[in-house]
């Protein structure tokens, strides 16, 4: 998908911004010995979370589209790295 077909619907948006915003609150749940075993901007993926599920309908999609594009493979990449037998 590109940024312009994600800027065009709004149900794709919806669902992009629950699932953010779903990261965020797992995040919230990690034990601080994982917290310190995994080098990732915790505070900002919570962050992320506040803001999208607290924003009131003013979510910037553009920092949205750039958080899942550019943020969220890394992100995913330590997670799937740390979980690895």
């Amino acid at each position: 998908m590109t940024s312009e077909q994600f800027d065009d619907n709004q149900m794709v948006q919806d669902a992009v911004t629950y699932r953010v915003g779903l990261i965020g609150e797992a995040a919230r749940n990690v034990t601080a010995a994982t917290v310190a075993e995994i080098n990732l901007d915790w505070r900002g993926i919570r962050g992320m979370r506040n803001r999208v599920f607290h924003d009131y309908g003013e979510t910037d999609f553009e920092i949205l589209w750039t958080t899942v594009t550019i943020h969220l493979p890394p992100l995913i990449e330590a997670i799937e790295s740390y979980l690895a037998p």
